[in-house]
């Protein structure tokens, strides 16, 4: 049963780490955490008293880093620069997820305020073919450090909330449609079934992101390497 120090929020930009942030929030459940992950099928009118009380009431923030993530962290509003800062101000831990090679250097223009802090964390490097291994280090290392900020209680109205929206994000019954026909969360299935070794259904879903988004170039890459093993 996870208690107040195995509770996480993914944080992530959905135009560059959906399929990630998904992946990751799989995995945390399948190894007793309890992670939370901004949904798009949370409902407009409580989104942002949800996204900022869940920071608060969990004791880690993962924050997903790959090119792209930070372009709009200066525009006035931008979600992700506030979850960020919120996390800041809050002391959580803050642990850096960089996909591929992702790298600070160049960034310095988006770093600004706050945001000078993140290449100060301790950061996982996370390449899709060592998926696992990354994991592994997040799970048993990065997420057991001290939080030193107190963790808020949701009211139980909120807290029941939350929990449907999670249990129909994870059961596959309850899935709606479009999540299910999302070329995200049909990589992240293809990203699993690979790591399992059922490379036949990898492949499927490979095909499956490809035939929603023929644009995904990478994908034919994977999709090849499945293909030759």
């Amino acid at each position: 049963m996870p208690g107040p120090q195995d509770t996480v929020f993914i944080s992530y930009r959905r135009a560059t780490g959906s399929f990630i942030a998904r992946s990751i929030f799989e995995d945390l459940r399948s190894n007793d955490f309890d992670p939370f992950m901004d949904v798009e099928s949370i409902d407009s009118g409580t989104f942002d008293t949800i996204i900022v009380n869940q920071i608060a009431a969990r004791a880690h923030f993962v924050l997903i880093l790959s090119p792209g993530t930070l372009d709009r962290v200066n525009e006035p509003d931008d979600w992700l620069r506030r979850e960020i800062e919120h996390a800041i101000d809050l002391k959580r831990n803050i642990v850096p997820v960089l996909v591929g090679d992702y790298t600070f250097n160049g960034q310095e223009h988006q770093l600004t305020g706050k945001l000078a802090e993140l290449p100060r964390y301790n950061a996982v490097r996370m390449f899709h073919e060592y998926f696992d291994e990354a994991m592994e280090r997040l799970r048993k290392r990065y997420l057991k450090q001290p939080v030193y900020g107190d963790i808020k209680q949701v009211s139980p109205k909120e807290e029941e909330e939350v929990k449907k929206k999670i249990e129909r994000l994870t059961t596959g019954g309850s899935v709606t449609s479009n999540l299910l026909m999302s070329p995200e969360v049909q990589l992240a299935r293809a990203l699993k079934m690979e790591r399992r070794g059922d490379l036949k259904q990898a492949i499927e879903s490979y095909s499956k992101v490809i035939e929603l988004n023929p644009d995904h170039l990478g994908i034919y890459t994977y999709r090849g390497k499945a293909r030759l093993e």
